[in-house]
């Protein structure tokens, strides 16, 4: 890696510790690394989520984060790269791509492709299992414009973390619910449960005239799935575990200004939906994106992204949500609730130029930061490769928690 981009990095930790001192007045520009640049050889670059494996899991000494974007993309939301064809569809194209760190972003691995067998792959989502150590990405993939939308096939495909090697994609459409098997997925990091269970979460295109959302669930470690949630007027959404063990889901609405949220206090079988929810944070949806969510135990649950998040007291674990504050998709935010979401007291400014979806991850065995990748404009020294004007790079921050 190059020394500026070391000294970001460098930069990024030294910062979070200026900023839990108490010594900062603003948290505006947090340090950052890019790690997907847009170029010709990549495409546009969108949609990222983080994945933690746990450091025992690797047999290393940190955990490492592996961050999943859409890739190979010819366009993205106002974003062109040139000596790419322009398609009609701006999401028509595209792969899914990887990095990995082992040092909390000091260093990355080269940028890896998840080998697909379909023509194309989109709407990714990632989950670690600590008890097959493999990390799973579910995704849509197809050949040709099965139709207009591009939904094609929903996939799982799996990697042994400790061998690298990937497995052959499984093609789990028709285990889903039939109103759910067109849906693509709502590219967020998932969930797994303390007792073993995975979630995952789908949408159908806003466009539709009744958008909703599908929630399905693995109970054997993904050997089979079934969907549990259907929830209508809803749209993209993501999932977490909260300090008391209720399951948490947050959606950017079809109709701003409210957002959908939910709770399942029974592992995600039943829920309580509230489809214009006043309980997440006011001002962040100008340009609705789903927005990570992430609880960050106290004390830290040590890489174990599958454990639930326990307090050493009564209180709940602090929650997290990252989301552009706008105008437009402009300064990304993270949002900070200490109630489970009933409110959000907490907010810090981590970057204030062009912000769209975000992904959240656990720095283990640490409480006080965590690691964020969003979407990003490109950095000054692209404009000669690409005309981006919207998402087609990501960034990687490293943020405190206590704000």
């Amino acid at each position: 890696m190059m020394a500026d981009a070391v000294g970001r990095i460098v930069a990024a930790v030294a910062s979070v510790a200026v900023f839990l001192a108490g010594t900062c007045a603003g948290a505006d520009d947090i340090a950052f690394e890019t790690i997907f640049a847009a170029s010709t050889e990549l495409g546009c670059v969108r949609f990222p989520n983080v994945a933690v494996v746990p450091a025992a899991d690797v047999g290393g000494i940190n955990a490492s984060h592996y961050v999943f974007v859409e890739c190979y993309k010819a366009s993205g939301d106002h974003c062109t790269v040139q000596g790419l064809p322009k398609v009609p569809n701006c999401h028509a194209y595209g792969n899914v791509c990887y990095r990995n760190t082992s040092d909390n972003g000091v260093t990355w691995s080269p940028v890896q492709r998840v080998p697909v067998t379909t023509e194309w792959a989109r709407g990714h989502s990632s989950l670690y299992d600590p008890k097959t150590n493999k990390l799973c990405v579910h995704y849509n993939g197809g050949s040709g414009t099965r139709d207009t939308q591009w939904v094609g096939w929903r996939y799982a495909q799996c990697m042994d973390v400790r061998s690298g090697v990937w497995e052959a994609a499984v093609n789990i459409t028709s285990q889903l619910a039939p109103a759910c098997q067109r849906l693509l997925g709502s590219r967020q990091t998932t969930l797994q449960l303390p007792s073993g269970r995975q979630l995952f979460s789908q949408w159908l295109f806003p466009s539709h005239p009744v958008p909703y959302i599908c929630v399905y669930a693995s109970d054997d470690h993904g050997a089979t799935f079934h969907t549990v949630l259907q929830v209508n007027r809803s749209s993209e959404g993501a999932l977490t575990l909260l300090s008391n063990g209720s399951v948490y889901f947050n959606a950017r609405p079809p109709h701003p200004p409210h957002r959908v949220t939910a709770y399942s206090s029974d592992g995600g079988s039943e829920w309580d939906v509230n489809l214009n929810s006043t309980h997440s944070p006011m001002g962040a949806t100008t340009d609705v994106v789903p927005g990570p969510l992430l609880v960050v135990p106290r004390p830290a649950a040590h890489g174990n992204t599958s454990a639930a998040p326990t307090n050493s007291d009564s209180a709940p674990s602090p929650l997290f949500l990252a989301l552009p504050m706008g105008p437009g998709r402009a300064n990304m935010t993270l949002f900070r609730s200490l109630d489970n979401g009933e409110t959000w007291s907490g907010s810090l400014l981590i970057n204030s130029d062009y912000g769209g979806y975000a992904g959240l991850g656990v720095v283990p065995k640490r409480s006080d930061v965590l690691a964020l990748a969003y979407e990003s404009s490109p950095v000054p020294e692209q404009t000669g490769v690409n005309k981006c004007t919207g998402a087609c790079s990501v960034r990687f921050s490293l943020a405190p928690t206590d704000f």
